[in-house]
């Protein structure tokens, strides 16, 4: 009973957890922002506790708070086209303000408060942060054009290729992927779920020609890429996030998702996905130009 009580919570979770995901981007540019500033916030503060309960670092509230939406904020208006250079300074003299803070706190290793108080910025926050790259679009005019199926499409081959591992490295899986960090993980798991990733970005090529509407090949070819960098760049960030909680010594990063652990949990794929997949989009449309 407890075991089906347990799926059932599960299976509701990540349902809401798809729907908020897929929906919320639906509803336009603002909500898209909000949404990912708020999954920001969540994955920094979960990320303060797991360093502070690991006693590495006591981490301050407020300077994490003030950089986290300043990384944000300051994303936000490059991503938006605007002249950034007044928001990049106040983020970059918030750093300074923060370093200059621990001259007068009695830490026993300031360093180590210093080190992660940037970590919690470029893990938790940053790559969120980047993910309106990939939903905004700003010509040459200044004229902003805003889609979120790019980012729709990330999660999608983010989900694919979860489940493809999942399944196939069930079914046949036998040769380790990375034993030392996560043993249940498999080679035959790994390339399953890229295949499936892979078959997922050939449907999105059929019903978006997003990368090249002169040519479908380019257009497949471009999406089955970002189907390929996701898939990579997911696993990896999956098995950063399994090597921190191993150091730390802790089955889940969190509770606040019923029957999934953790934001860190849910996000670890898209941490690392969200960077690889704008770097990618980018570089594929200067060579598509």
């Amino acid at each position: 009973m407890k075991k089906k009580s347990n799926l059932l919570l599960r299976t509701v979770t990540g349902l809401v957890f798809i729907a908020v995901i897929i929906g919320v981007p639906l509803l336009g540019l603002d909500a898209f922002r909000v949404l990912f500033l708020i999954i920001a916030c969540l994955t920094a503060a979960e990320l303060v506790k797991l360093v502070r309960q690991s006693g590495a670092a006591r981490l301050d509230t407020v300077s994490v708070s003030l950089l986290t939406v300043a990384t944000c904020v300051t994303t936000s208006v490059i991503a938006l086209g605007i002249d950034a250079t007044a928001a990049a300074c106040v983020t970059v003299m918030l750093f300074v303000i923060t370093f200059i803070s621990h001259l007068y706190r009695r830490d026993a290793h300031p360093v180590n408060e210093l080190a992660y108080t940037v970590f919690v910025q470029a893990y938790a926050v940053l790559p969120f942060a980047l993910i309106q790259f990939l939903a905004i679009e700003v010509d040459a005019f200044g004229s902003i054009t805003y889609s979120p199926l790019l980012p729709l499409a990330m999660f999608a081959f983010i989900w694919a290729n979860d489940t493809g591992a999942y399944c196939i490295g069930s079914a046949i899986g036998r040769t380790k992927l990375f034993p030392r960090i996560s043993p249940h993980k498999t080679w035959e798991g790994t390339i399953g779920g890229v295949v499936v990733a892979m078959a997922a970005a050939y449907i999105f090529s059929i019903c978006s020609d997003t990368f090249s509407a002169a040519s479908p090949a380019a257009n497949l070819a471009a999406w089955l890429g970002m189907a390929l960098t996701v898939s990579v760049f997911g696993t990896y960030g999956d098995l950063v996030e399994s090597m921190m909680k191993r150091a730390w010594g802790v089955k889940d990063s969190g509770n606040i998702l019923p029957g999934h652990g953790g934001m860190l949990d849910r996000f670890d794929s898209t941490i690392f996905a969200i960077p690889a997949s704008v770097a990618y989009v980018k570089i594929i449309e200067t060579l598509l130009l």
